[in-house]
Order: C-alpha cells, then structure tokens, then sequence
C-alpha cells in the first residue's frame, strides 16, 4: 500500500494522472469502452505532424489486451484546424500491417485516432459511417469510440479510423497503379506532391496525389505520371465539369462528364454530402479511380470523411448565411460569392451546382434521396443517435470533466453545441429530420421543369398533363434502350430533330416514317422512306449507330400527349408511349432485333415508346417484309400460327430446347426456321 502511494505521489509530481494505477493495473478499460493506451519512449508527446515517436500501444477491449511495438513508425499529430486544438488527433503507424479493429476492417499499418474536439456530440463522424454503410458506399471509414491514455494522462473520448489510403478495405483501387486524389480549396490544406486545377473559367484549386506515390512526395520523381494526372484532372475533367460547358456537349453520357465519373458513386456522394450538411463538403473532397490501361477508369467520387462540422454543427454557417439559410437550402444553392469570401471560399460550389443543369442528375438526386427515405434513412440515422448516445455516455461524462465544453477547443462549433454533451446530441438527431425534409421539398421544387420517363413505366397520363400544361418547352430524362445497327421502331413525345437524333442515337443515325402497304400473292410489304426528322409521337423506324443504355436528357423540347398510327385496311404501324399488351389474336406484330414477328400463341407486354404492325384477320399466313426506300431491310418473316405446337423449339441464338414449347416462359423462339412468340 505504502509503495502504491508513493507511485502516485510520484506521477503527480510529474504532472500525469495516476488514473490506470489508482484501478489496481498497468491496463485498466476505463469505461464500457474499449481503452487505448500509447506510450511513446521518450514519454513526451508528438509535437508535430511529421515526425514520428516511437511507442507502445495496447488496446484493452473487455477481457482482451493487445499490446503493438512500434519501433519504425510510431505516433505524429495529424489534421489540419483540429491540430490547433488542445484535445489533439493523432496518426499511429504500425511497423507491420495488423488488424487493429477485427477481420471487419483493413489490416493496414496507418490508422488515424481522432478527437473530435470540435464536435461536442463526439459522434458525427461515426454518423456519417453509419449513412455510408446504409447507403452502401464502397469504403466507409471506421468509427470505433475508445477512451485514451497518452504517456500516462487520461485524454478522453477518441476514435479509432482508417488511414484514407489505397488498401484491401479502405478505398477499392489498385494499390500500386490507382488514383486517390484530395482535393482542397486551398493549397495550404493538402500535402505534396499536389497539382493546381485551371479550368476553363478560372483557378479552381489543389489536388493532392495521394496514391500513386511519389519519391520524397517530388513529382519530379516521375514526371510522366505527374503530367498524366495534370492532364487528365485540368484537360479531361476541366473539360468536361467547367461551368463553361454546357447544352448537350455537357449532358452526353458518351462523351459529357457523365462518361468520366461512376454516376451512382457521384450521386451517393452527393446525396450523403447533402444530408450531413457538412460545411467542408465541396472545400475537401475524395476521389479514386484506376490508372490508366483499367478496364474502368472511371473517376468515383468520395469517400465521406471530416464531417465533425457538419449537421448544423458550425458557426459560420449562421455568421455568413443570414436566417439560417445555410442550412434551409440546399448546399449547391448556398453560394460562396467573392463578395463575401474574397479568396473564392468554396470553389467548387459552382461546379456542384452546375450539375443542376443537368435534369438526368436532378432526377437521379431526386430518386435515389426517395429511394433512401422508402427506406427508413431517417429512423435508421435516429436510431444510431440513440445507441451512441447510450454506448459514449459514461465516456462522455469523463471526457467533459477533463475538456469542458463550453471553453476548451470550440473551434468552430456552435454555442448551442456547447451548453451539454447531451444537448449536442439532441441537436444533431432533431438535425436528421428536418435536414431530410428539407431536402425532400427543394430537390422535388427543382425537378419540377423536369420529366422522367421510362419505358417500363405508363407514362401516359403525365406526358398528357405536361403536354397540355406546359407553357415552354420541358426538360425530359429519357430511359428507353435501342440497339446498334438493326432497324428499331421509336415513338417519342417529343421531336427528333437531326440535332436530337445524333445526339441520342450516334452522327449518321437513319430515320424512317411509314408511307404504306402493299399486298400481293399472300405476301404483304410495309413501305417506309428515310426523313432527316420525325416528328412528336410519330411512330419510326431507327438504325442508331450506337448502342443506348442510359437514360438522356432532353432540354426544352415541346410534348405531344398522344401517340400517332397509320392504318391501311387493316394493315398499319402504331406508336405507343407507354407499355403496351400486343393480344394472342395475330393482328399485331412485334418488331424484335431486326424482325418481325406475329403474336399468336400468347399475350406479349412490349415496353414503351416504341412501335408495332397491325394487319387484318385472316392473314396470318401472310409473309411480312419491311423495306426502307423501296430497299429490303432483312426484316421479313412467314409466321407461325401457333409457337406452342409439336416439333423442335430453339433459343434465337441457336440453342435447342427440351423442355415442350408449352411450358416454356413467354418470349421469342425459333420453330421450323422462322422466329415465333410465345
């Protein structure tokens, strides 16, 4: 006993608090929380961000104790505002790669143990990894709550997180050749080796190059890289994402920004940076892709990372935007003016909002934010408040005696932030709610010049409204695939002007409007002649000359609200908008990858905007040809009577089938050499 007491005497002499010793051992889990101890060899802490300690760190976690030597690496400060606070984060780097937080996480040698100091709720960064994880984000930094002892002294509520770093369960790229990239509005706010972005319209920034690396962090160290990543980032990107471009060279998903960037990555992202209404969102942004030669070198956007300023928990979002607008309005539409920020705060702000311009963004934005309520994003998040709040209360309880938090480390964080931890945490769950339906209101305000239509949908009744409402013109975000190559029937709401059909379908794109039908010796030809445009809801023929598999957009074009058909005596071709049931009576046929073919045996559901042949009854026996100018186009058939009758029975690509024809799913066969539906 005499000896303990002198032990502590000694550690208070020292200036350390005695805490692990006065609980009976070296290592002590202080609360529920798992605890971290780090001792460096020297005793005293980092004092900067570069130079590394050695030390030793454990990690108690219940009945379990690991204990690390890290005799090559060690620990160093790390941050850039929050290095100025006196609750310090730290960077621990490990001699060897372990599996710090459980198989669950990376095993890595660099982890990043946070502080939070400016967040008085402790929890919005591991919020926001509950938000990735529940939006289904590719890497969502860890969040792991820990109470620390450095060198001795108690330091309060940590967290334990991934190093941003090219690694198997951090960001998903390959680690020798992939691009992670850190964009800050400011140079001073990433490292070297970086590279300043000049677009079109102005300076716009810094990247940092941070995988793959550079010798001594010198792009001298390999200049052709260097120059590669500048190209790419100021010519390929800039070219694409400047507020300069617009019109159809910026919506082309083939050759606008869209083909650059893994769309649902850009969209989660910033749906994610939205709904933490996080004041550095568009001032550091994360990005990766594969280098060069990579099947898909497309660029993702994120991850999520820094977010201790977000959900309402920064005073400059009130002292610059007056009543509350900062956090009324949509990010995008809070503008960072040279007016009120000289330096150009914020520089990418414009270049986000641009992406507004775009109605197959908005639409996106606006499905996937109901896509994520359907899901309960908001009882999910409140939720997570409240188990945190639960797991972090006694941690919190210590961490405040030690840091108070109405004085120590405000940075900038609100007042309200500071009255209690558990007014913090109020705060930042009544946040979630009415964050969402915010955004719920002005992302459906901003779609509202906007169309969505979709060829597996009955779009019907609404391109009627519109048509019939509008005033101007209306923007239309269009999903309707066409293949390459083959003649394809179309029928849109809108016109398909030379401008629109090579935008849409690829230059040199043929059209082709029905004109008649002859009839002669059981043999019946459908007659259409090439046109440079075709009007709204006329039903035509297109032989794109490249494949469409995305949804386009279309700006201001003028709707038709009806579908229009020709019909001959009997024979015909009509257009539908939305998807339509051709009966199992043989009048109808189905043009089906270059074919025709008639529906006997079955119904057959044909998605929308697009077109089909009507003939009498009684002439199913009729061989069909479809010529353009008089030419054959190979569209032509002698169909079945009945695709449920005896004999063999194919697959279109040849593939013979043993199961009998009538228990077959509905679609399109081979049978005695001509194609049939079933």
């Amino acid at each position: 006993m005499k000896q303990t007491v002198m032990m502590l005497a000694v550690a208070l002499l020292m200036g350390k608090a005695a805490t692990a010793l006065a609980q009976g051992t070296a290592y002590a889990q202080y609360t529920n929380l798992p605890t971290l101890y780090i001792e460096t060899t020297s005793g005293a802490d980092p004092v900067d961000k570069t130079n590394y300690l050695p030390c030793k760190v454990t990690l108690v976690d219940g009945d379990k104790t690991t204990t690390y030597t890290l005799a090559k690496g060690g620990v160093r400060g790390r941050g850039n505002s929050t290095w100025s606070a006196k609750k310090k984060p730290w960077r621990l780097k490990f001699d060897s790669k372990v599996a710090l937080l459980g198989k669950d996480f990376a095993k890595a040698k660099s982890w990043t143990v946070l502080a939070n100091a400016f967040d008085k709720s402790l929890m919005r960064n591991a919020l926001t990894y509950h938000l990735g994880r529940f939006m289904g984000l590719e890497f969502c930094p860890a969040a792991v709550a820990v109470d620390l002892v450095m060198n001795g002294t108690y330091r309060g509520t940590y967290q334990i997180s991934d190093q941003m770093e090219v690694r198997s369960k951090r960001v998903p790229v390959d680690e020798d050749t992939g691009w992670l990239l850190e964009y800050a509005n400011a140079a001073d706010k990433v490292d070297d080796p970086k590279i300043a972005l000049y677009w079109n319209s102005g300076f716009y920034g810094n990247v940092q190059i941070k995988n793959p690396e550079f010798t001594d962090d010198k792009l001298t160290a390999n200049p052709a890289l260097a120059e590669e990543i500048r190209s790419y980032l100021n010519t390929t990107i800039g070219g694409h994402m400047d507020t300069s471009v617009n019109g159809y060279d910026y919506l082309d998903p083939v050759k606008g920004y869209r083909a650059l960037v893994d769309t649902l990555a850009l969209v989660n992202w910033y749906v994610a940076t939205e709904i933490t209404a996080n004041w550095d969102g568009f001032y550091s942004i994360y990005s990766y892709r594969e280098g060069s030669g990579a099947p898909d070198t497309r660029l993702h956007l994120g991850p999520l990372w820094d977010e201790d300023l977000a959900y309402g928990n920064h005073h400059e979002t009130y002292d610059h935007f007056a009543d509350n607008y900062f956090y009324t309005h949509l990010l995008a539409d809070c503008n960072f003016d040279r007016n009120r920020f000289p330096a150009g705060f914020r520089k990418m702000q414009p270049v986000i909002q641009h992406l507004w311009d775009d109605p197959w963004f908005a639409t996106a934005v606006s499905h996937r934010l109901q896509q994520l309520m359907d899901g309960g994003v908001q009882a999910y998040l409140e939720g997570k408040v409240d188990e945190m709040q639960a797991l972090l209360a006694k941690s919190a309880a210590k961490n405040f005696a030690l840091w108070s938090i109405r004085n120590d480390d405000k940075g900038c964080s609100t007042a309200d932030n500071r009255v209690s931890w558990e007014r913090s945490v109020r705060l930042l769950r009544a946040f979630i709610g009415s964050r969402l339906a915010m955004m719920k209101s002005q992302v459906a305000a901003k779609n509202s010049a906007n169309l969505y239509l979709d060829d597996t949908v009955d779009d019907d009744a609404r391109i009627a409204t519109r048509a019939a409402s509008a005033t101007g013109g209306v923007n239309v975000v269009m999903r309707r695939t066409v293949e390459a190559g083959v003649w394809t029937p179309v029928c849109l709401p809108f016109a398909l002007t030379p401008q629109i059909a090579a935008y849409y379908f690829g230059e040199g794109t043929q059209l082709a409007v029905f004109s008649t039908v002859s009839t002669s010796g059981g043999r019946a030809q459908y007659h259409f002649a090439t046109t440079q445009e075709v009007g709204a809801g006329v039903p035509c023929l297109v032989k794109a000359t490249r494949a469409v598999a995305t949804p386009y957009s279309f700006l201001g074009v003028t709707l038709t609200g009806q579908p229009k058909g020709y019909a001959q005596g009997g024979w015909g071709f009509q257009g539908v908008f939305g998807p339509a049931t051709l009966e199992a009576d043989g009048t109808r046929l189905l043009l089906e990858q270059g074919s025709a073919v008639a529906v006997t045996a079955a119904p057959v559901a044909m998605p929308g905007y697009r077109a089909y042949f009507t003939r009498p009854a009684g002439t199913a026996d009729y061989a069909v040809e479809v010529l353009v100018d008089s030419h054959p186009t190979g569209i032509a058939d002698g169909p079945t009577v009945d695709a449920a009758a005896n004999g063999p029975t194919y697959t279109p690509d040849g593939k013979a089938l043993s199961a009998p024809a009538a228990t077959l799913p509905h679609g399109l066969y081979i049978k005695k050499g001509v194609k049939v539906v079933r």
